[in-house]
């Protein structure tokens, strides 16, 4: 059997658009890994940005509250130690707090060395309350004392120790300060460990542009497949003899094929700006964790308060998505004297609040911009829909006059 050339040029096209396919079907998988992979990087880093302010926040307001509550309690001891023993409680229930964030959220196995320094620091609050006011938390807990105004009440009558409560506290208070400077030195190293989200957005996007190609490419093939079948006039058998002329019925099928197109297009880029939303959502993130530190400076000692405000910062692949009119306000920011607390104060403050103002413009210009094109891309595919009723319209002529 002769075959004509328009079929061996099919045959061809067929081979190549299958072989095509599977490589997309590949990619995809791989698209699907990236995507997921970014996603759980960001979301580490949050947690791990999160946990550096906090760290640094409860190093501070905790140790000082506790610093200075020792010695009011010294100062007559155990009357005025209710103060002391509610900031014992908080630390307590904080450091449990942070063995929720590890399993929880940021998924640490259990093997870690972080729970046993955790477990260990939280039973010494046990020790602390024995030694010092001869009634643990859990001896507490039976005779159902529940505020520390009532423990002190108790614990009066018992036969307590300054001394011992001297050494104890001071012996909790070296603890826990190690306790933050290990935690602090973990938390930076599984920082360093996580591939930058720069890196992992440009391998992101490097897979997207190979779908997209290949997308691209596929729909071309079967496209001229097409056309080349439907063009074929009389004893034609080669090509779509596009350079001379489209046979009558064909040219609705071309123009539905470049609806088509224009909507595979618009739909690309829906994905792409899909990726780029999830860093910026990220970035967001990241300014409204700044922003509830910068309003809980309240609990921190005053002279302390410099070292939080210098760790409220956006990454650096974040000003990628800040306006030209606000970076011009961040330069003008910089060159104030940040020696001075109050200044400082205030310039991190009005950073914070640019970045949350130019993210959110952002945001709500991309998702006007997205809703457009959901549109546009509607609009396509009835476009496409309709060029192709006309083009069986024509085909059905054609069959009937061939006939």
């Amino acid at each position: 059997m002769n075959r004509s050339k328009r079929d061996k040029l099919v045959r061809k096209l067929v081979i190549l658009s299958i072989t095509i396919a599977s490589i997309f079907g590949v990619n995809i998988f791989y698209f699907n890994y990236s995507q997921k992979k970014l996603k759980s990087s960001i979301k580490k880093i949050e947690a791990l940005n999160a946990l550096r302010t906090s760290l640094a926040t409860d190093k501070i307001s905790l140790i000082s509250n506790l610093e200075k509550e020792e010695l009011i309690c010294s100062d007559s001891f155990p009357k005025k130690c209710s103060g002391y023993f509610t900031a014992l409680i908080m630390t307590r229930n904080r450091l449990k707090d942070y063995k929720f964030m590890f399993k929880d959220t940021l998924k640490i196995p259990k093997s870690n060395f972080l729970y046993k320094e955790l477990d260990q620091v939280i039973d010494n609050t046990n020790i602390v309350a024995k030694n010092s006011f001869k009634l643990s938390f859990d001896e507490a807990k039976e005779l159902k004392i529940s505020t520390a105004k009532e423990y002190i009440s108790f614990v009066k009558e018992l036969n307590t120790s300054k001394s011992n409560f001297k050494i104890s506290s001071k012996v909790f208070l070296s603890l826990i300060s190690e306790l933050y400077i290990q935690i602090n030195t973990w938390q930076n190293n599984e920082l360093s460990r996580i591939k930058p989200v720069d890196r992992l957005r440009k391998d992101l996007n490097l897979t997207f542009y190979t779908l997209a190609f290949l997308e691209i490419l596929l729909f071309l093939f079967v496209s001229i497949m097409d056309l080349i079948n439907n063009n074929v006039d009389g004893e034609e058998t080669y090509l779509i003899n596009i350079k001379i002329k489209l046979k009558q019925k064909v040219k609705p099928l071309f123009i539905s094929f470049l609806f088509v197109f224009f909507g595979i297009v618009a739909g690309q880029k829906l994905l792409a700006y899909e990726n780029e939303n999830i860093v910026i959502f990220h970035c967001r993130q990241l300014n409204l964790h700044n922003i509830f530190s910068y309003n809980n400076l309240i609990n921190i000692p005053y002279k302390k308060r410099p070292d939080v405000l210098n760790l409220l910062k956006i990454s650096d692949y974040c000003y990628k998505y800040i306006s030209k009119e606000t970076k011009e306000q961040l330069k003008i920011l910089d060159k104030y004297p940040l020696k001075d607390y109050e200044v400082l104060y205030e310039v991190i403050g009005y950073k914070i609040r640019l970045y949350a103002d130019s993210f959110n413009k952002i945001e709500n210009s991309r998702n006007a911009f997205q809703g457009n094109l959901l549109l546009a891309l509607l609009t396509l595919n009835v476009a496409s829909l309709g060029s192709q009723a006309i083009f069986l319209k024509e085909d059905s002529a054609d069959i009937d006059q061939s006939k």
